[in-house]
């Protein structure tokens, strides 16, 4: 390989973040990396011998890169007015080692090593992005979610069409995380309140999540877990349980069974934040890839939605129908009853805004003259809600007994 006239530097490579592969053909030629601090590098491919591969890089800004990439802006434009004036070389061994490091005036590199003038992009980048490395860089468990569709371009996205996804997913993530949390700490036997305590704690953070970077690609959000829980190799932890629970819910929407098991797990306003969030997708032509990995675990999650999926998951949901009956007790007064039709009306004294309207059940119907206004009843009522998701909640309630005074009415059975 040709000796390069450079100054040597130190500049941590290992440290760099390797976004995509833009170019490549039996191995990267091009590739995009961002450092700690959310500076954009391209790396490009110059030269081999039989010792190494030498590599080429300067630091772009994203806005040129993606003026590239739509092919606005030719390779050989980024290099040659690149943002610091000079280009890194360095010459890289089989195991990843790092030689020759040097830093270059970008008018004094090599014509060889420069692209061609008219290097205009035509190739589709590898959007693929190595969530192991990330997760073994953090010692954590990595989340991801990579928005594509419509208006998303590399590293882009309409302000209006990103903003209200975040809110979105995070609605989700809050109603399933509460329920988790009370599912697992259930599990525990534990009396001693402080241990309990301190589970419950560790639960909450495992199931919260903090955005480390907003990459390029089709635009996506990387985020890991806020708590850091103590783990051993190939052990699950809390944080994979939730993030298993997280993807397993976007892949129920294309299954009517799975989502039958998501609402007996948790609850329909789950399912009702699902379904504003598919809404959401589906309104403005956009997809969404969601992953999980954990280096230390070995797990890994993922779930696809493409844009053209969206309608189907919808139709999923709006075939489903919740069902549901609780038995609610209050203390209140009647404000009406039809002595005829067995129909009543009542509001509670509880100091709550709480009413019902329904019919009172036929074993007492025959009894509900003995009703004063102007008294206070202990009620029984049967409440049945059905409701498709997207839909108004249908709600029936059945008065079943009352009691004024400390005496009960008996229903008799035959």
């Amino acid at each position: 390989m040709r000796q390069i006239d450079g100054l040597n530097v130190k500049f941590d490579i290992s440290q760099m973040i390797k976004i995509c592969d833009l170019i490549s053909f039996d191995g990267p030629l091009l590739s995009h990396y961002m450092n700690k601090k959310g500076e954009n590098y391209l790396f490009k491919w110059v030269d081999t011998d039989n010792s190494y591969n030498r590599w080429l890089f300067f630091r772009v800004d994203l806005a040129e890169l993606q003026n590239y990439i739509n092919k606005k802006r030719t390779l050989y434009d980024l290099l040659t007015n690149c943002n610091d004036g000079f280009a890194y070389f360095v010459d890289i061994d089989a195991e990843i080692g790092y030689h020759n490091l040097c830093i270059l005036s970008v008018e004094n590199i090599d014509t060889d090593y420069l692209p061609e003038v008219d290097s205009m992009y035509e190739f589709i980048p590898s959007d693929g992005l190595n969530l192991d490395s990330f997760s073994q860089k953090y010692n954590s468990g990595i989340l991801e979610f990579r928005i594509t569709g419509e208006q998303v371009h590399y590293g882009s996205i309409p302000l209006s069409k990103f903003a209200p996804i975040i809110p979105k997913i995070e609605e989700i993530r809050k109603e399933l995380a509460g329920k988790y949390i009370k599912q697992r700490k259930k599990q525990f036997t534990i009396t001693d309140k402080e241990k309990k305590g301190a589970i419950g704690k560790t639960l909450a953070l495992e199931t919260q999540y903090e955005v480390i970077y907003a990459l390029a690609g089709s635009f996506r959000l990387i985020l890991r877990p806020v708590g850091q829980q103590t783990q051993l190799p190939d052990t699950i932890s809390f944080a994979d349980e939730f993030a298993e629970e997280m993807v397993g819910l976007f892949n129920a929407g294309f299954n009517k069974e799975l989502l039958e098991t998501y609402i007996s797990k948790y609850n329909k306003n789950l399912i009702k934040k699902y379904n504003d969030f598919i809404l959401y997708l589906f309104d403005n032509k956009l997809g969404l890839d969601i992953k999980w990995a954990n280096n230390n675990s070995k797990q890994d999650y993922k779930q696809k939605i493409k844009v053209t999926e969206t309608v189907s998951i919808l139709k999923n949901l709006s075939d489903f129908q919740y069902n549901d009956n609780e038995e609610i007790k209050y203390k209140g007064r009647f404000f009406a009853i039809n002595t005829r039709s067995g129909s009543y009306s009542f509001e509670s004294t509880e100091g709550d805004d709480f009413k019902s309207s329904g019919f009172f059940d036929a074993k007492i119907k025959s009894l509900i003259f003995q009703i004063s206004f102007n008294k206070e009843y202990d009620v029984i009522i049967e409440r049945q809600t059905s409701e498709k998701v997207g839909e108004k909640e249908k709600i029936k309630d059945t008065l079943e007994s009352y009691i004024e005074n400390e005496e009960k009415i008996e229903l008799d059975d035959n």
